[in-house]
């Protein structure tokens, strides 16, 4: 555990953002083994379904380059690949924002979490702080966010990231959180972002 108090004491790498608000790379491996649902049968205790999982790229406009920060272009008006996947994966999933119970958010940096907020649609443009504030995205609130404590806690892997949140959402939709579980969840979706060009949006249903 760290304290805020610890966070704003740590340097400033990129104002308003400190050193303790960024998450380090790490290393990792995650795996998920799926079956239809005519053969799942007694073998699976709690039978959790994947419901949407779609992958988006930017839009074609003005790229400032690969790195650039979320969808990689300067005209905000283009839907960034967050908003783009996040769209697809409820329509295919047949389920809204309102519907979801627990997320696994891209936090590689605290900011990051907030953007992702409006991105995915949890609220509107310019609503992530109050959203925040209101504690509705804290374990107990309307609709807990990272409740495993996201990349913040964990670090990186990198290419394990999207599946390890997909891992940690099977145990959440089975009540094997333990002290992190989010009680009765029955809806999830995790949210990771590649370098700002892409963007990959998984929903889970009990």
């Amino acid at each position: 555990e760290i304290s805020p108090e610890e966070v704003l004491a740590s340097r400033v790498i990129c104002e308003p953002l400190h050193l303790f608000m960024l998450c380090s790379p790490n290393e990792g491996a995650a795996a998920v083994v799926l079956t239809r649902d005519d053969l799942a049968g007694a073998a699976t205790a709690v039978p959790i379904t994947l419901a949407g999982a779609v992958l988006r790229s930017h839009l074609p406009g003005s790229v400032l380059s690969e790195s650039t920060p979320l969808s990689g272009l300067t005209d905000d008006s283009v839907p960034s690949p967050t908003t783009l996947a996040a769209r697809a994966a409820f329509e295919e999933a047949g389920v809204g924002p309102q519907d979801l119970h627990v997320a696994e958010c891209q936090d590689t940096d605290a900011a990051r979490e907030l953007i992702s907020y409006e991105e995915i649609g949890l609220c509107e443009p310019g609503g992530s702080a109050e959203l925040l504030a209101s504690g509705a995205t804290a374990l107990g609130g309307r609709l807990p966010v990272n409740p495993s404590g996201g990349l913040l806690s964990k670090g990186e892997p990198l290419g394990a990231s999207a599946l390890g949140q997909v891992v940690e959402l099977v145990r959440q939709l089975r009540g094997d959180c333990g002290p992190r579980q989010v009680d009765g969840a029955q809806v999830a979706l995790s949210h990771t972002v590649g370098r700002g060009a892409n963007a990959g949006v998984v929903i889970l249903t009990r």
